[in-house]
């Protein structure tokens, strides 16, 4: 009986026992691979010995506009690390100065306003009310003229009076002058009466609840 060859592992339960043994096969032939040529050495820097060698420069640091005479100029070292350019002082708010002048101003304006009405109350009423008077008795309208005065003060100056005076004459006048003390004033001027030697009149007035005439002097 004929010895039975060395199996491969797994023998019988994979192969047949009545197939032949596999035949082994032969490794794959070994190609090299193809060949290159190494690159040509590189040519020394030829620097001739009359020329001086330029050194390198390092790129100067990157300066803020306005700070090159601190840091970064020539001469001088770089900024060092985490330095930042000093912010300006902030700008100063122009509200408060114009607050200010708009205060100012309303002073002013109440000043003037106050100034105007303490003028016409004062120095034009009794002018007004002078002329007024005199007018009155130019129209003839003594009644009127009457009731312009204080019977406080008129010394009982009433509208005969004033017939028997100027009798219906037409009269010219002309107040430039005031003088006003307190609640009293005397307002003056040129004066003529139809018929008559007059130049002057000189009315009186006081301030009691307005103006009012107390007597008045022609000559």
């Amino acid at each position: 009986m004929a010895e039975t060859p060395p199996q491969p592992p797994g023998w019988p339960y994979n192969q047949d026992p009545n197939a032949d043994p596999p035949v082994p096969t032969s490794p794959p032939a070994y190609e090299a691979p193809p060949y290159q040529s190494p690159p040509p050495p590189t040519p020394p820097q030829y620097q001739s010995p009359y020329e001086p060698a330029v050194p390198s420069v390092p790129p100067a640091p990157h300066v803020q506009p306005g700070f090159a005479q601190q840091y970064g100029g020539p001469g001088q070292p770089p900024p060092p690390p985490g330095w930042s350019a000093p912010v300006g002082p902030p700008k100063k708010s122009r509200r408060t100065l114009w607050i200010t002048l708009a205060v100012v101003f309303g002073v002013l304006a109440l000043a003037v306003g106050s100034c105007t009405v303490w003028f016409i109350s004062t120095v034009t009423a009794p002018v007004d009310t002078a002329n007024e008077f005199l007018a009155s008795i130019d129209l003839g309208n003594y009644a009127d003229a009457i009731a312009l005065s204080d019977p406080d003060c008129s010394q009982g100056m009433s509208q005969a009076d004033l017939v028997a005076t100027f009798r219906g004459a037409d009269i010219e006048y002309n107040l430039n002058n005031s003088s006003i003390t307190n609640s009293n004033a005397t307002v003056s001027g040129s004066f003529s009466v139809a018929g008559e030697n007059l130049s002057t009149v000189e009315i009186y007035l006081r301030n009691n609840d307005g103006w009012r005439v107390c007597g008045f002097n022609a000559n």
